[in-house]
């Protein structure tokens, strides 16, 4: 699953330590995307507005797959995952991965 996130707007000095950590199996978000994660907000209607194949999805993204990989592990299109996500998403009123991620720890949908 995803352990560390950086920004292509990080600074260089924030590349080493999320080397490190992605090294060492622990979780590292570089201060930018920390920034983002605390801002980022979402509805109160919560996992019972999903669907469970759109929770399924869900998890099995914030585990760290792509939605190809989903896709194939589910005999399923790119386009009918990329379809459940997005409908997870809006459900949820979230509007961003950051925001996915954010409301995926909080539930508990992922290890991170």
């Amino acid at each position: 699953g995803v352990r560390c996130i950086v920004s292509k707007e990080d600074e260089l000095s924030n590349l080493l330590p999320a080397v490190q950590h992605a090294h060492n199996n622990s979780q590292h978000f570089s201060p930018r995307i920390e920034a983002l994660i605390k801002t980022a907000g979402y509805g109160r209607r919560g996992l019972r507005a999903l669907t469970g194949r759109e929770v399924y999805v869900v998890r099995l993204y914030l585990s760290g797959l792509t939605i190809n990989e989903i896709a194939q592990r589910l005999n399923r299109s790119k386009k009918t995952i990329s379809s459940q996500k997005v409908a997870a998403m809006y459900k949820l009123g979230l509007r961003c991965d950051i925001e996915l991620l954010r409301y995926g720890m909080e539930a508990g949908l992922t290890d991170a």
